[in-house]
Order: C-alpha cells, then sequence, then structure tokens
C-alpha cells in the first residue's frame, strides 16, 4: 500500500501481544484500527461481515475454536458481539499464552451497557488517535520532553509555596 504509513502504536501493541493473552484497540471512525489489525495478523476477521457477526453471536466458543487457527485472532468491531466476551474471557483462562486476540473497536468495550464482561486483568488496552504530524511528516518522534526531564542535571521545576491568605 503506498499510502501506509509507520503509526508509533504498533510496536506497543506487538509488546502487549508478548505479555497478554487480548489486546484491544479502540479509537474513533476512520483514525486506521483496521489497517493497524491487518498489518499485526493474517489471520482478521470483522463483524462488519454480516456473516462472521451471525456465527459470533450465535455460537462464540465455536467461532473462537475455529477462528484461531493462527495468532494472534484479529477480530475488528468485536463490540457488535457482546456475546463472544464471556467466551473470550473463558479461552483465555484455559489457554494462558499470550497473544491470542487482537480486538478492535469504535467505543471502549466497558462502555457498553451490553457487554456485561469488561475483561479486566486479562486485557491491555490501547488508543489510536488520529495521525500525529510526525507520523504523517514520516519523521521520528519528538521526545524533546522526555528528554529534558530524563537528562542528569536536571533539576525539576521549582515549586513556589503557595502565599498565605491574608484574610
Amino acid at each position: 500500500m503506498a499510502h501506509l504509513r509507520h503509526r508509533y502504536i504498533v510496536p506497543l501493541l506487538k509488546q502487549g501481544l508478548k505479555h497478554k493473552g487480548i489486546v484491544g484497540l479502540f479509537g474513533h471512525r476512520q483514525v486506521g484500527k483496521t489497517t493497524v489489525l491487518e498489518q499485526l495478523s493474517k489471520n482478521y476477521v470483522t463483524f462488519d461481515r454480516s456473516i462472521d457477526l451471525e456465527r459470533a453471536s450465535q455460537a462464540p466458543e465455536h467461532f473462537l475454536n475455529t477462528h484461531l487457527t493462527s495468532r494472534p485472532l484479529a477480530i475488528d468491531e468485536c463490540q457488535l458481539s457482546p456475546v463472544l466476551f464471556p467466551a473470550l474471557k473463558e479461552h483465555v483462562r484455559v489457554d494462558k499464552r499470550p497473544g491470542l486476540f487482537l480486538l478492535s473497536g469504535s467505543v471502549r468495550f466497558s462502555s457498553r451497557k451490553a457487554i456485561r464482561e469488561s475483561l479486566t486483568g486479562r486485557m491491555l488496552t490501547y488508543e489510536l488517535l488520529p495521525f500525529s504530524i510526525s507520523e504523517l511528516e514520516e519523521k521520528p518522534i519528538n521526545t524533546l520532553s522526555l528528554d529534558l526531564l530524563m537528562c542528569r542535571g536536571f533539576s525539576g521545576l521549582k515549586l513556589v509555596p503557595p502565599q498565605k491568605a491574608l484574610f
């Protein structure tokens, strides 16, 4: 893809997949969630396809077992199938290997009333923001602020104590 740009979040997602069974990626529409999922997994399913959504909603355990042919299984728009979340929880309880599932959605999964299983402790979540200027210009991320905070001899900000009230 000629227009494909490096996203700073990709190394974080790869690292997360080394440590947790489930990694979640959420963000607003059109920020690149699908592109990132397709980059990170050859095993990609989207619930924008009604047949996949129907299969996952009718038999979530079977859906996970038949689609987990390679890791991670990337499921795009997973919030459309709330019944999938308890099945994911049980799957990672039994199979404790990291990097099983990469989920994406345009809402935080725990904010949907229909999704009662938050996967707390079982999932790392990341938010994908729109392109930064550095990503658009294909430049390294600006680390000046962090560099200044970490440099030797930097004593930090001097805080001025608040003045006593005069009344």
